[in-house]
């Protein structure tokens, strides 16, 4: 993502003030130069060593049979993604099966391109009231030919004009576009999208825009990334105080978008181990808190875990709390706990799917 210069331009000095972002420019150069990337996701060798732990613990925690069944498969990519699978991509995943059995399946859900659709040769900028309205007028004087094609005759550009938007709303954004642009309303739209809500100030952030988010700054650190908004809010007339209570604080702290899922699959996992057991948040809460203090600490979450049968590492505690705590004392608060286990609550929309049954269910059909 980019801004024109009337929001942002290096020779400024000192403290402006920043106009609300709200329209977007989408530029595609050459439409001959679209094309569709189907490599899996790159990564810097640091980054690639954390999704490799990520994959090992998500392994050992929804493939406890050597297999991961596929309603299992949907909370996972919930966790991983922020978002409810359809059933086209499980079909596309599962293969004809019900399950997977591979841990080289699991990692080409999470890096691969089925749930990573990306486009070479698109561009997003975000534009004033004043530049959209110019640049609506460039659309309608070229409304049957190329935008360009006045001063380069071969030119093949396309642009479009769109509203900043939510993931859930991002299918309604285009207000205008030129001859020939194509209306894709995929993941790489709604990361541009949420990273300029960002830039925007805003806070709240449903799972699927958090996920996202998490995803287009991990390469900041999570101090650039609070440097920034600081800064940012400097600018805005709207005043945010407490907005480390909202997602936009859950996204600022996570380092990585591997180590914010595993946070969000442990959150998932709490969740489903309590409602085997049919343990209310409260109540759960109330027996992890051994020494009453009406907080968890995280010997007191690492002992909870245990008990639920789930096995983390104390590094992956420690990251969990992080993220979980609005407030930066590494003990969570019955309000926390419960924030964070419901905001990474699955909305239980499970697609069946017909195919082959795991070997263990299998053999028990068979008896």
């Amino acid at each position: 993502g980019m801004v024109s210069n009337n929001f942002y331009k290096r020779e400024w000095q000192g403290p402006r003030r920043m106009k609300t972002m709200s329209l977007m420019l989408e530029w595609i150069p050459s439409l001959h130069g679209l094309v569709e990337d189907a490599n899996d996701l790159k990564m810097a060798p640091e980054v690639e060593e954390q999704a490799q732990r990520t994959l090992n613990f998500l392994w050992d925690a929804f493939a406890k049979s050597g297999y991961v069944t596929a309603d299992k498969l949907q909370r996972l990519i919930y966790a991983a993604f922020g978002r409810l699978v359809t059933e086209e991509e499980l079909l596309g995943v599962l293969k004809g099966r019900q399950y997977i059995d591979s841990k080289q399946e699991l990692w080409k859900v999470l890096v691969g391109s089925t749930f990573r659709p990306r486009m070479e040769g698109r561009f997003f900028v975000a534009v004033t009231i004043h530049e959209a309205e110019s640049i609506r007028r460039l659309i309608h004087v070229t409304r049957n030919r190329p935008v360009l094609s006045t001063y380069f005759p071969d030119n093949d550009s396309a642009i479009a004009i769109r509203m900043i938007q939510t993931a859930e709303n991002v299918a309604t954004s285009l207000i205008d576009r030129s001859h020939f642009f194509p209306d894709h309303t995929d993941t790489q739209l709604k990361q541009a999208n949420n990273l300029f809500r960002f830039m925007d100030a805003q806070t709240y952030y449903g799972d699927e825009d958090l996920s996202l988010l998490v995803k287009g700054f991990q390469n900041n650190s999570s101090f650039v990334r609070l440097l920034f908004y600081e800064q940012v809010l400097k600018s805005r007339r709207r005043k945010q105080e407490n907005w480390r209570e909202t997602p936009l604080g859950v996204a600022i702290n996570a380092e990585s978008e591997f180590k914010f899922m595993d946070t969000t699959a442990l959150s998932i996992l709490i969740d489903m181990a309590m409602e085997k057991d049919s343990v209310a948040i409260n109540e759960a809460f109330a027996r992890f808190d051994l020494d009453g203090d009406h907080t968890l600490n995280p010997a007191e979450m690492y002992c909870a875990l245990e008990w639920l049968g789930l096995h983390p590492s104390f590094e992956q505690i420690f990251n969990w709390m992080k993220v979980a705590d609005s407030d930066g004392d590494m003990e969570l608060s019955l309000k926390e706990f419960t924030s964070f286990i419901r905001q990474n609550r699955l909305v239980h929309r499970t697609v069946v799917i017909e195919g082959t049954a795991p070997p263990a269910i299998a053999g028990r059909s068979r008896r």
